[in-house]
């Protein structure tokens, strides 16, 4: 997790306390600016060695053992573990949080020493699914506690630097591993309502691969979060995944069932894939009835077969397995590759009208068109100033990847639709008619009269524009004007004075 998403779980005051614990001079009134001051230091590797280096034996021995666990333990494994290396000898509650100074170091109660530790920003609960904490108050120790990897990273390197931690002289400190026969402790997968898929920490390689494979990456730190969405699932089926075994992967790993609405919409997307399907590497035989009801049958085809498509056609995919199988039975086909004959799928004029070719129909084509242009009775699309600029915005690569992408399906475009694409994707009123009052006079008399405290306030910036600047004639600017709309460039025709 991020510091400020730590952070953010907690009250103001224990936010507060942790602040002055960390000898921040934090004194914000509001709790978001509270939370990003401390954020920006949080975990910044000097402070953690600074703050480590203050802590106590049997503090440091607490962190320690949650090193060796891997960063992350439930509650009742953590007391058990400190009970058993003498490091603790309650497990009781808390002082209130307004007395959590007057905790002694030397404590040898968990809930305590667990307080103190996350007072100094190095030991955290995670949150229930509602994003609560778990504890008896927010200090406390929650139902699991873990340490972030920064943490981890400065304790490892302190102890490599310094060997292990010294036992205090009132506690008994054992700090050998963990016995091996525990099982190996991954963090927590939680399915939210929202689609979003988080990994608490520590994360394990096998669940990372397995949401790679069927969500997008949103993020991945302290905690992994991913996105379940259509394409990706959809992304996922065509590699051989099955729906059913993602949802059953989801409930197991996240230990409860998926929220209602996602299990929902999960099989809606299913059913979805099932009614229209893409075959990249499809194949088409044609001959006689006879001798595709032969092949039909045939044992080495039988993998591939989609579907008959009448008495003398019959589907199959793989397209590369079906020629080396009938190479094998002897059956050599006439060959025709359709796609490497039609050219370009798209024909695309200087005035942005869009036809699609007739050797050959791209079922996604006309979708995709939709996006960036209207649509026509006669089947064609038409760029306009509005579409194109919805599509550019809607972007991830902007007018690069617009023109990008008609490239691909089109070929080289004509220079002038190119040009067009370009005013077409301003911004409304980014051309303006402008008329500044402008001061004209040297560069060292001007810094000379700023020097005057009458004059100063009166002076504005010096003028460095950040556009283009063209002169034109008065008595050319209605037909400029016209010109420029003609060609789908949103104009502020208004004469802008300056302010």
């Amino acid at each position: 997790m991020r510091p400020d998403d730590i952070l953010s779980l907690y009250s103001f005051n224990s936010l507060r306390t942790m602040a002055r614990t960390r000898e921040y001079p934090l004194s914000s009134p509001r709790r978001p600016e509270l939370i990003a001051g401390l954020a920006g230091r949080l975990l910044e590797p000097s402070e953690l060695r600074r703050m480590i280096a203050t802590l106590a034996a049997g503090e440091r021995a607490v962190l320690d053992v949650i090193v060796q666990a891997g960063g992350r333990l439930p509650q009742a494994a953590f007391a058990e573990a400190l009970l058993e290396r003498g490091v603790i000898d309650k497990v009781g509650p808390p002082r209130v949080r307004e007395t959590i100074d007057r905790i002694a170091p030397t404590t040898r109660n968990f809930e305590e020493l667990c307080a103190r530790l996350t007072a100094r920003g190095l030991l955290f609960s995670e949150p229930h699914m509602d994003g609560t904490l778990a504890g008896l108050y927010d200090l406390g120790p929650g139902a699991v506690l873990f340490a972030p990897g920064p943490v981890l990273d400065a304790l490892q390197q302190l102890n490599a630097e310094n060997g292990p931690t010294p036992p205090a002289q009132t506690v008994a400190v054992d700090v050998a591993p963990l016995p091996a026969a525990q099982p190996a402790v991954r963090g927590r997968l939680i399915v939210q309502p929202s689609y979003s898929l988080l990994l608490l920490p520590p994360l394990d390689q096998a669940t990372l691969e397995r949401l790679n494979a069927v969500a997008e990456q949103v993020r991945l730190a302290e905690v992994a979060e991913y996105k379940l969405t259509q394409a990706a699932l959809y992304a996922a089926v065509l590699r051989g995944v099955v729906v059913a075994d993602v949802i059953r992967f989801l409930e197991e790993r996240g230990a409860q069932p998926l929220p209602q609405n996602v299990r929902y919409t999960v099989e809606a997307w299913s059913s979805a894939f099932e009614q229209v399907r893409i075959l990249q590497q499809a194949v088409l035989l044609e001959g006689s009835a006879a001798i595709l009801d032969q092949l039909q049958a045939t044992p080495a085809l039988l993998p591939f077969v989609v579907r008959r498509l009448g008495p003398t056609r019959l589907l199959l995919a793989e397209a590369n397995e079906v020629e080396r199988v009938l190479a094998g039975l002897g059956e050599i086909p006439l060959t025709i590759n359709y796609l490497g004959e039609v050219g370009p799928l798209l024909q695309v004029t200087a005035d942005g009208l869009i036809t699609q070719s007739g050797v050959a129909n791209h079922l996604l084509l006309p979708l995709a068109l939709r996006r960036i242009a209207e649509p026509l009775a006669d089947g064609a699309f038409q760029l306009t100033p509005e579409r194109v600029r919805t599509a550019v915005k809607g972007t991830p690569d902007g007018l690069t990847g617009l023109i990008k992408w008609l490239r691909l399906y089109a070929g080289e475009l004509p220079a002038e639709l190119v040009a067009r694409l370009k005013l077409w994707s301003l911004p409304v009123a980014e051309v303006t008619f402008e008329q500044p009052l402008l001061l004209r006079l040297p560069h060292d008399v001007l810094a000379d009269l700023r020097a005057f405290p009458e004059l100063a306030p009166l002076l504005a910036d010096e003028y460095r524009p950040s556009a283009a600047l063209v002169r034109i004639a008065p008595e050319a600017r209605a037909e400029l004007s016209a010109a420029l709309r003609a060609r789908g460039l949103a104009l502020d025709d208004e004469l802008q004075s300056a302010s």
